[in-house]
């Protein structure tokens, strides 16, 4: 939980490119380590790693950067994998109905 928060402090530090190649490793790091959770049947634990990891990938769902945006939706999908509750994966299809009804542009609709 503490190299989560410290990741997320690290990204709100930077900004600009940095940022963004900040949080693509990130984003892939959280990818790779659900990828193998969820070929292990492995959980998350605590409630606290998952919400920490949810804004991670939440804030890199709204880069400018494709590459970003469609790492963090596989991020996304692992998580949803690994925790494997119902509620859990209805809030955040919510989650994602609502940013696409707020969404103005074609670039964060996408």
């Amino acid at each position: 939980l503490q190299v989560l928060e410290q990741l997320l402090a690290s990204i709100k530090q930077t900004k600009g490119s940095r940022q963004q190649i900040i949080q693509q490793n990130i984003i892939s790091a959280i990818c790779s380590a659900l990828k193998h959770l969820a070929s292990h049947k492995g959980n998350l634990g605590y409630e606290e790693i998952q919400s920490c990891i949810l804004s991670l990938i939440l804030s890199a769902l709204e880069s400018s950067s494709p590459l970003l945006r469609c790492s963090a939706a596989e991020a996304l999908a692992r998580l949803t994998q690994v925790v494997a509750d119902n509620t859990f994966t209805t809030g955040l299809a919510q989650i994602s109905f609502d940013k696409l009804k707020s969404a103005r542009d074609a670039i964060s609709r996408t």
